[in-house]
């Protein structure tokens, strides 16, 4: 909010203030919606040279990364390890091998709504974590 004030006083075209609200309103969402992983697991954000008009946010922690992406009605989550840049996988994906591996027991349908998303992450969140120190 403050960014938006900020913008108004100096005087910066109305399509940036919106750009600025979209963000942070896409960012209070994800806040809103995956509150463990800013509480139980020390996420934060992070700033992206490029955030697709405020579509795309990630968060990191000192092991892994998520990228939260917007596609209009849309939403998806990647994760990957917090020290490789460009390496993302697909949520569902990992969930699928760990449920092949046996490290998780979770009935759940794919789906691209946040609230379902977060469900599903925050039951998995654990094997993920250790999938992913194992890679």
């Amino acid at each position: 909010m403050r960014q938006i004030r900020i913008a108004k006083i100096a005087g910066q075209s109305q399509d940036f203030v919106k750009e600025v609200e979209q963000v942070s309103s896409f960012q209070s969402n994800i806040q809103q919606c995956f509150p463990y992983l800013f509480e139980k697991w020390g996420f934060k954000f992070i700033d992206l040279e490029s955030d697709y008009d405020g579509n795309v946010i990630v968060a990191r922690s000192d092991r892994l990364k998520i990228r939260f992406i917007k596609d209009r009605a849309d939403f998806f989550l990647d994760v990957g390890r917090a020290d490789e840049p460009e390496g993302w996988i697909g949520l569902y994906k990992i969930i699928d091998r760990l449920k092949e591996e046996g490290r998780v027991h979770i009935g759940y349908k794919y789906s691209n709504k946040i609230g379902q998303v977060s469900r599903v992450l925050e039951q998995c969140f654990p094997a993920i974590q250790e999938l992913f120190s194992g890679l």
